[in-house]
């Protein structure tokens, strides 16, 4: 069976994607409340410790994987698919990220553009130092007051 390209294009195949409605980001961290938890994956692998390199050290990119909102009021405070940097470390008996900045996307993490700065807001996530972090792996950072 034969289908015309010109029926595929009619039933939207060949057709961008709409482009979502803007969102007002308030990016006030203040807003969200202490115990507050940010679901995100890893983007990059965090390795363990061996005997060359006894502690690892590492720049951390996570992606969020849920809006955040403001109880009351249900403002936009940290849009889902923004990236949240830390830092990784793991000596083979204590692994944690240690939290730093919101990035608005990937163009804005490589020109270093944060939007927001979240390390004095956020508690240490812990992880198995047996294991470390996998790509994909799904973690949570919760806020502190």
């Amino acid at each position: 069976m034969l289908t015309s390209i010109a029926s595929l294009a009619g039933c939207g195949l060949f057709q961008s994607p709409q482009a979502p409605s803007p969102q007002k980001v308030s990016l006030r961290i203040d807003l969200l409340e202490s115990g507050t938890v940010i679901h995100a994956v890893d983007l990059v692998p965090m390795d363990i410790p061996n005997p060359s390199q006894p502690k690892v050290v590492n720049s951390a990119a996570f992606r969020i994987t849920q809006d955040i909102r403001s109880v009351p009021g249900n403002l936009l405070v940290l849009p889902q698919n923004a990236l949240i940097t830390g830092v990784y470390t793991n000596d083979g008996k204590t692994c944690q990220v240690s939290w730093q900045e919101v990035y608005y996307d990937y163009r804005s993490l490589e020109l270093n553009q944060s939007i927001l700065s979240i390390g004095s807001r956020t508690a240490n996530t812990p992880c198995d130092p047996k294991l470390g972090i996998k790509p994909g792996q799904a973690v949570e950072i919760t806020l502190k007051n």
